[in-house]
């Protein structure tokens, strides 16, 4: 069966030995026309992997360019399911039965009952509709990027992808996962998360092998798999143990006895009555390798050694993955045989808070990949009250963009130069019962905080996310209530010493300054001149095209949040930053703009500094337009300030 890419307007699964599943642009129709399709899309098999529990292909009809059913290729994004569908598209379902033909039309009074992961969705523009007499119907994700399915009540299912055909979803989401996964399990162990030591174990809905093997693969390639072990032979983990002994008097060197005479030495007398050593405890110490790091070693070899086993061993994975299950397999196998795996133990519980396994090289790359595909760990989805997870199996990708550029500006404030006095509440507010999730909570409060400069340049910076400005006086919305995706808060240091004693005497004397950004994942390309020509925007205007909404809730945070210097569109673009805004409309005669646009796109390392460079620059430019500075800005925010005073007056 071959695993290579097909776009069609229709595919059909047998999702169960009972039950076959059509999803396409057109109905089905009736039994004849059913059997030309069944003949059709015999001829375009595919490889089912995720997107279903059954272990018969996929059958597509024939390759379209234009087609809105797509299966993808290969890839190291092999985690994700490769049936894909398409965002704001109607796309009809039926469940047909099986017979020996293939599927066949199901009589009413045999009819199952359907459901989909859209069923009980509140999101604007979606659609499900149900033909229960026919257990068919039609359904629309709207503009919802992610995973989905649809299948019998409790029973079978067949899982997709919905997508954006102008993004690129594999590879964005693939980076976004990688930098999630990465920041999501280093700050389960900062020494400052309530978490910290107190991860726990916990029996869980378990993966299915195939999900345990492309997150093991994907986590830890060969490579990098030969490369951590070479970093553990290189510097193995040892400590120093005691074996402790009673040996004649004569034959003990005495040096540990001595250290307690009473306690160490068994004592008898002589013929004359006086005491005499008769054994004495001797004590040798030595270097062992037989440590709790190298038992879980052995212990994740040993579970990964397994997950490839079972891939390798069933040929219906097909050669390509059976070929790489049986690789990594070799691999596992041959580590098991170094000695400081062989000499170590069976492992009694897993020390996840251990620093080593935490922080050394090679030990740390195994216990990361044992998180991402450990089967019983407890690891939470995405959800409504802001966890995330090392995996992210709800697969909502303009949330994790928006929890990803969070996590991107405080890297980014973090490394600016000068910062000092960090404050990483968000750290701090981890779930402290242990579970292995993080919270990103909605709030008017600060998540981090920080000082940058010195002397009369000195300054407290504060992120926010979320953060909610209601109307009223002071440092509110005039108008309506609006609340920002991001928010960088600052303002002097003379005012105070602690943050909110600053802040409240900066509020006072209209010190403060605000920079907002709103997180756009779904634009693509930007031009913001575009967005605002109706005469151009109604006929040019693609789906990923900015839209002039985008840009008019940048002016309304300008203009209706008081102490507003710029209000910025973060978007993934279809290029790396290059450090300089994509456009902007000017505000004031300095540099930041009133409204301007960042393209901040998730990929390698090359791509993240050149991003963390964009809005390093961007940010320490726009610091410095503060009321207090000699500056168009300033004198604007003197006048508002005074208008303040007076209203309040």
């Amino acid at each position: 069966m071959i695993e290579s890419p097909i776009n069609s307007e229709y595919v059909l699964a047998q999702i169960s030995q009972d039950f076959w599943i059509y999803v396409g642009t057109k109905q089905a129709g009736k039994s004849d026309e059913l059997d030309k399709l069944f003949s059709e899309a015999k001829r375009e098999s595919r490889p089912a992997l995720l997107a279903c529990d059954s272990k018969e292909g996929l059958l597509f009809g024939p390759s379209i360019i234009e087609g809105r059913i797509l299966y993808a290729g290969a890839s190291k994004a092999d985690f994700i399911c490769r049936l894909r569908l398409l965002e704001n598209t109607d796309y009809h379902w039926e469940i047909f039965g099986t017979s020996k033909r293939g599927p066949t039309v199901i009589a009413e009074d045999k009819l199952p009952t359907v459901t989909s992961s859209l069923c009980n969705t509140k999101r604007i523009s979606t659609r499900w509709e149900t033909d229960a007499r026919q257990a068919k119907g039609v359904f629309n994700f709207g503009n919802f990027l992610g995973s989905g399915w649809i299948g019998i009540i409790n029973g079978p299912q067949l899982r997709f992808e919905v997508i954006s055909a102008k993004l690129s979803y594999e590879e964005q989401y693939l980076a976004l996962l990688r930098d999630l996964t990465d920041q999501s399990v280093s700050l389960l162990f900062d020494p400052e998360a309530p978490t910290q030591g107190k991860l726990i174990e916990t029996e869980g809905e378990q993966k299915r092998p195939l999900e345990t093997f492309l997150l093991l693969q994907a986590s830890l390639p060969i490579d990098d798999l030969k490369a951590a072990m070479g970093m553990i032979k290189a510097r193995p983990h040892s400590q120093l143990e005691s074996d402790d002994r009673w040996l004649p008097a004569g034959m003990a060197t005495g040096l540990h006895a001595m250290g307690d005479p009473i306690g160490r030495i068994r004592w008898g007398v002589d013929s004359s009555g006086r005491p005499v050593p008769v054994v004495a405890l001797e004590r040798k110490r030595r270097d062992t390798t037989d440590t709790a790091p190298n038992r879980f070693i052995k212990h994740a070899i040993g579970q990964f050694a397994e997950a490839c086993r079972v891939i390798m061993n069933d040929p219906d994975f097909g050669p390509r993955l059976t070929k790489l299950a049986s690789e990594l397999h070799a691999e596992y196998a041959q580590q098991s045989r170094l000695e400081v795996i062989k000499t170590s133990g069976r492992i009694g519980r897993i020390p996840l808070e251990n620093q080593v396994l935490q922080k050394r090289e090679g030990y740390r790359h195994y216990l990361r990949s044992w998180v991402i595909a450990n089967k019983t760990l407890s690891i939470k989805d995405i959800n409504n009250d802001g966890a995330i997870s090392p995996t992210a199996e709800n697969r909502q990708v303009p949330d994790l963009y928006e929890y990803w550029l969070f996590f991107f500006l405080a890297d980014a404030l973090e490394g600016t130069a000068g910062a000092s006095y960090l404050d990483r509440r968000y750290v701090k507010e981890l779930n402290p019962e242990g579970s292995a999730s993080i919270t990103l909570s909605k709030s008017d409060a600060p998540r981090l905080t920080l000082r940058i400069g010195k002397g009369e340049a000195a300054r407290f910076v504060a992120l926010y996310y979320n953060r909610t400005f209601k109307p009223g006086p002071g440092y509110t919305s005039y108008s309506l209530t609006l609340r920002p995706d991001y928010t960088v808060e600052t303002f002097p240091l003379i005012y105070g010493s602690s943050f909110e004693q600053c802040r409240s005497s900066a509020e006072k004397v209209g010190a403060i300054t605000y920079i907002h950004f709103d997180a756009k994942f779904r634009i693509a390309n930007l031009d913001l001149n575009l967005a605002g020509d109706f005469d151009r925007q109604d006929a040019a205007a693609a789906d990923d095209d900015a839209k002039p909404e985008d840009v008019y809730k940048m002016h309304t945070y300008n203009e209706a949040i008081r102490g507003t210097a710029a209000s910025v569109i973060l978007f993934p673009g279809g290029q790396a930053a290059d450090g300089g805004l994509n456009q902007s409309f000017e505000k004031y005669r300095e540099l930041i703009p009133g409204v301007g646009a960042l393209a901040i796109s998730p990929g390698n390392h090359e791509v993240r500094s050149k991003a963390l460079t964009a809005i390093r620059d961007y940010l320490s430019k726009a610091l410095t337009l503060t009321p207090k500075s000699q500056s168009s800005y300033a004198r604007l925010r003197n006048w508002e300030v005074n208008e303040l005073r007076d209203s309040e007056d």
